[in-house]
């Protein structure tokens, strides 16, 4: 049985993992590439073809950006790209493939809601940490406000 505050403690940390800072907005490093990664863990070799992936990832360079930023926004993603894998296997360990894809669905969830709160409305991740009962939600504040700063 899968314990949905396990999963959803385990989504904000991922979410936090996975956001970028990008002029004065938030996104995720990449959504394709984590769309693939939940396409993947429906497969019976999950674990094996979710490490393909992440070693595999490409991000596309950014346009209309100067060589030296766009070469430094790669690196900064492809960081990340490494970043959210690691973590993603480590918190897969002895789950089945439910509980992989409970936790990407809700790490999407929580990336759109940081996207959309932290330049806007920081002080609303906050009291949503809380109301849901996150327990490591210190952990996830210090991480956004870093991400902020």
């Amino acid at each position: 049985m899968t314990d949905i505050g396990e999963v959803n403690r385990d989504s904000w940390e991922l979410a936090l993992i996975s956001i970028v800072k990008k002029g004065k907005n938030f996104e995720p490093f990449s959504t394709s590439q984590i769309r693939k990664i939940v396409n993947a863990s429906l497969s019976p070799g999950r674990i094996t073809q979710i490490s393909k992936i992440i070693q595999d990832y490409k991000p596309a360079p950014p346009q209309g950006e100067k060589e030296d930023k766009a070469q430094q926004e790669i690196k900064q993603k492809l960081e990340k790209n490494q970043q959210f894998g690691k973590r993603l296997q480590k918190l897969s360990q002895g789950h089945d493939a439910y509980y992989i894809q409970k936790l990407l669905q809700y790490t999407l969830w929580n990336m759109k809601i940081i996207e959309k709160s932290l330049g806007h409305r920081p002080d609303r991740l906050t009291s949503l940490l809380k109301c849901e009962g996150v327990e490591n939600k210190e952990y996830i504040l210090n991480g956004l406000d870093c991400l902020v700063k």
